[in-house]
Formats: C-alpha cells, sequence, structure tokens
C-alpha cells in the first residue's frame, strides 16, 4: 500500500479538524459546566446565608422561649402566693363573721332578757339597821368626817339641845 502525501495530508487535515471540532465541542461544555456550577455555588451560597439567617432566628427564639418559661415559672410561683393569701383572707372573713354573728347573737339575746327581777323573784328588802354613833368603841374603823360637816352637826344639835 502505497501512501499518497497530498492524501496523507487530507487524512491528517481532517482528524486534525475533527480534534479541533471535538476540542471545541468539549470547550463548550466545560465553560457550560462551570457556568452551571457557577449558578450552583451561588445558590448554594445563598442557600448558607439563608441558614445562617434561620439558624439566627432559631437561637433567638429559644432565647425567647427560655425567658417565657422561666417567666411561666414565676407566674406559677405568684399565682400559688395569691392563691394561698386568698384562702387565707377567706378563712379570716368567715372568722370575723363568726364574731360578729355571735355578737350580735350575745346582743339579742341580752336584750330579750328582762333587766330587772322577774315575777318569780321578789325583791329582798335591805335589813334596817343604825349605823353605830360616832367614835363608839365597836366601831374599828371610824367613818372619816369632813370637819365643817361635823361642826354643823355639833352646831345643829347644840342649838336643838338649848331650845329644849
Amino acid at each position: 500500500v502505497a501512501v499518497d502525501p497530498k492524501g496523507a495530508s487530507a487524512d491528517h487535515r481532517s482528524r486534525m479538524q475533527n480534534a479541533s471540532e471535538r476540542l471545541e465541542k468539549s470547550t463548550e461544555r466545560i465553560k457550560e459546566s462551570r457556568k452551571v456550577a457557577l449558578e450552583a455555588e451561588g445558590v448554594g451560597a445563598d442557600v448558607l446565608a439563608e441558614m445562617r439567617q434561620q439558624r439566627e432566628t432559631l437561637l433567638h427564639a429559644r432565647d425567647g422561649v427560655r425567658e417565657v418559661d422561666s417567666n411561666l415559672g414565676e407566674s406559677r410561683r405568684l399565682v400559688k402566693v395569691m392563691t394561698k393569701r386568698m384562702q387565707q383572707n377567706k378563712c379570716f372573713m368567715w372568722a370575723v363573721v363568726g364574731v360578729v354573728t355571735l355578737i350580735i347573737v350575745t346582743i339579742i339575746f341580752m336584750s330579750l332578757q328582762p333587766s330587772g327581777p322577774t315575777l318569780d323573784q321578789q325583791p329582798q328588802p335591805l335589813p334596817l339597821s343604825t349605823p353605830p354613833a360616832l367614835g363608839t368603841p365597836s366601831d374599828p374603823d371610824p367613818p372619816l368626817i369632813d370637819a365643817g360637816a361635823a361642826n354643823a352637826q355639833a352646831g345643829a344639835g347644840a342649838g336643838a339641845g338649848a331650845g329644849r
């Protein structure tokens, strides 16, 4: 088989042209792949940024939930204290109502009782006795008498005796 230099170069040219076309197509595919990769990288960066923002939002929400939980615990404690005080006030109020009712019943009972002696009870007469004369030895504690009153009594007694 004889090789024709013109035919060999035509064959070589056609192979070179095919290789160049394949190289151009591969270059275009690589450019398209790079373009797709850059777009994917941009989308990935946007997704990561959004995920960071959502993470911050979730962390802030978690802190808020913890604060609300803490406030809820404090509120529960305060409600328990208020309930206990309400029950204590209620007991105190009922005690006061009981005491006031007892006082009112006692007053009503006392007002229905007669203040003087009843028909069944007759008043007892006081014993009639004259007090001993002043200065008598039978009286261990003589009553204290005002000097002016004693002189007036003595003068009245002397005047009565003189007129007889």
